[in-house]
């Protein structure tokens, strides 16, 4: 009897640590408490970039990137940032972190071998084009629709770099589930600068059209200026649908349209920051409470992974620019360089066909890519390295604003076009959700353990019912049978 009374605190224990099992989010609430939660103002992210090369051009950042003096930086190396979390990594530890790195080929294919429907390189700073073969024919843009994206809100008239973008659930509904994303959720919130790092590095769809209805109102209103904007550079055969590029019949563009598209994109010295940065990290939010839940990396390959035999002798430096992929648009790829003298050059290739050892994905694209830059270098005349003066990184920035992009017979036919809006764009105010009253402030702050805890208490309280039913019965057959043995015994007696 004493054996079997001394299972009872043994049976008790077991099912408590499977009310434990049971509720996979448990361990979480205890680590994650009050102090983590999402502050008042989500913080701006920084782009997490691989330590330089002392022989590759440093990548520009924006001056509202900078953040701290380089010498206050360096003086406290170990301080972390309670708002971000910035990565550095040496070559040997970036290639060793990206395990996945493709080979580089024994030998570039030339450029009777690039295989596309259409391709074009142009000098970046005159908008000359240099090579090219089916330029003016109509192509898809995939996911390079997002550079339009990006444009469209670096010049909106309320742009704010910590500006919320709110993430609906119209926003976060994909065509197909493999459809990328960056992982946000509906009710997310995230400042505008993160979000543009998320959707021009990992090209994510939710976030171009979460900033879309945050900048436009709605994604139809938003790809209405896409469009205006478009007939404001010049583009003649260009016509957006959404600010994604799913495939679409009747979302197209060209190569001498993208050129174009590129060239004022690429004078904002903070969109160069969204496309040659090889790694970011995501900031918190109010549903993602830790700091870089999630590392994006560049999927531009002739960025990502141009220290590990990717260069060039004719080109400095990869600058950037984004990838893109669908059904309809095959295999995607617009890229920008610099040559050992100073000079800009865009790459564009539609629908590659690389029959090499990467066939139907980006590094097949980035492998041409590669070709028609260096081909371009020496169709502008550029020097090899050898050949070159000391080389400066970032002393040859792309043209800027105040410069003539598009050349007169652009511009004249953007004062031609009729349709170009008569007045600035429409503004709009996002309204956040609601804080948190004050009496549920306390609430508000814990709203991660206070979420969880009612999962493990209905298992805890399960579990103690269940042995205190098991108790119970235990006793019941346990009194019955003293009760059969008792009356046994009288009759047997008296």
């Amino acid at each position: 009897m004493t054996k079997r009374l001394a299972k009872i605190p043994l049976l008790v224990s077991c099912l408590v640590l499977l009310s434990l099992v049971w509720s996979p989010s448990f361990p979480l609430s205890w680590q994650v408490g009050a102090e983590e939660a999402p502050p008042e103002t989500l913080p701006i992210g920084e782009a997490a970039v691989p330590e330089a090369d002392p022989q590759e051009p440093a990548l520009p950042l924006d001056e509202d990137l900078a953040g701290e003096d380089p010498e206050e930086e360096e003086e406290g190396e170990d301080r972390r940032s309670e708002e971000t979390t910035r990565l550095e990594f040496s070559d040997q530890e970036w290639s060793e972190m990206v395990s996945d790195v493709p080979r580089p080929v024994e030998a570039w294919p030339s450029l009777d071998q690039i295989a596309c429907a259409a391709y074009i390189v142009a000098d970046g700073d005159t908008g000359e084009i240099l090579l090219g073969e089916n330029t003016d024919a109509i192509a898809y843009p995939a996911s390079m629709t997002k550079i339009m994206t990006a444009l469209v809100i670096l010049e909106h008239p309320d742009y704010d770099p910590a500006k919320p973008i709110y993430f609906s659930d119209l926003a976060c509904a994909m065509p197909a589930p493999e459809s990328t994303t960056a992982g946000f959720m509906p009710g997310e919130i995230c400042p505008t600068i993160s979000c543009l790092y998320a959707m021009m590095m990992r090209s994510a769809n939710e976030v171009a059209n979460a900033l879309a209805e945050n900048y436009g109102e709605t994604i139809d209103d938003f790809v209405v200026l896409m469009n205006q904007k478009a007939q404001e550079l010049g583009c003649e055969n260009t016509n957006f649908l959404d600010p994604c590029g799913f495939g679409y019949v009747d979302h197209h563009t060209t190569c001498e349209d993208m050129v174009k598209i590129i060239r004022r994109a690429m004078s904002h010295s903070l969109f160069q920051s969204l496309v040659n940065n090889k790694l970011y990290s995501l900031p918190p939010t109010n549903l993602h409470p830790m700091s870089g839940w999630s590392n994006i990396v560049n999927g531009n390959f002739l960025v990502t992974y141009s220290n590990g035999g990717w260069g060039s002798p004719w080109l400095a430096s990869f600058d950037g620019i984004k990838a893109g992929m669908t059904d309809i648009a095959g295999d995607c790829l617009a890229t920008a360089a610099t040559t050992y003298d100073g000079r800009h050059l865009i790459a564009v290739i539609f629908d590659a066909a690389y029959t090499g050892e990467y066939p139907n994905s980006y590094v097949g694209s980035a492998i041409m890519s590669h070709t028609l830059l260096e081909e371009g270098a020496k169709a502008m005349g550029a020097p090899r390295k050898d050949e070159a003066a000391a080389y400066e990184p970032g002393t040859y920035p792309w043209p800027t604003m105040a410069d003539p992009l598009l050349g007169a017979k652009a511009a004249s036919a953007a004062q031609e076009n009729p349709l170009l809006p008569s007045e600035p764009l429409p503004s709009f105010t996002v309204i956040p959700p609601e804080p948190p009253l004050a009496d549920q402030q306390t609430v508000a702050e814990n709203e991660i353990v206070v979420g969880r805890l009612p999962l493990f208490l209905i298992f805890l309280g399960f579990s103690v019912c269940l042995t205190l039913t098991l108790i119970l019965a235990y006793q019941l057959h346990h009194k019955k049978k003293q009760d059969r043995i008792r009356r046994r015994y009288e009759e047997r007696h008296y």
